[in-house]
């Protein structure tokens, strides 16, 4: 049975979630980057391996990165250099990374609201202006190209 929530009501969503998980309910937490899920045991085991055998310091993987690559070429037969494969530390840092290729300071960028909140602060951060769109229940809380053109 679905739950009707609000969005613009003050309540914490989370802890709505947490209310209905005690109740028996299958949630899925995807609140501010927090996964209700924990990491693939595959991707345990390899962290530990690479953590054994490896030297500390930041972190870069040319295997992933190739694989990323192969990915691509698999899923979507596009060829990726591997050397053009960016990793970073998190969605965060990509954010930034994204939004200092494709926009300059003073750019506007269109936000969906209700919207993750750091994407409001990062663009503001960056000297870029936020615009925020409404997008309700009636568009799934998604961007439409009908609220983008007006």
């Amino acid at each position: 049975m679905p739950v009707e929530i609000d969005p613009f009501r003050a309540i914490s969503v989370s802890r709505l979630a947490h209310e209905l998980k005690a109740q028996g309910r299958s949630i899925i937490h995807m609140e501010f980057g927090q996964p209700s899920t924990g990491a693939p045991a595959a991707a345990i085991a390899q962290a530990h391996r690479i953590l054994d055998s490896e030297p500390g310091g930041y972190w870069e993987s040319p295997g992933l990165r190739a694989r990323i690559a192969k990915l691509y070429d698999d899923r979507y037969g596009v060829t990726v250099d591997p050397e053009r494969v960016v990793m970073t530390a998190g969605a965060s840092p990509a954010l930034v990374l994204a939004l200092m290729m494709r926009f300059q300071p003073g750019d506007r960028v269109a936000i969906a609201r209700p919207g993750y909140v750091a994407y409001r602060n990062t663009l503001k951060a960056l000297h870029m202006e936020p615009v925020e769109i409404d997008c309700g229940p009636e568009v799934r809380f998604q961007l439409t190209a009908e609220a983008l053109r007006a």
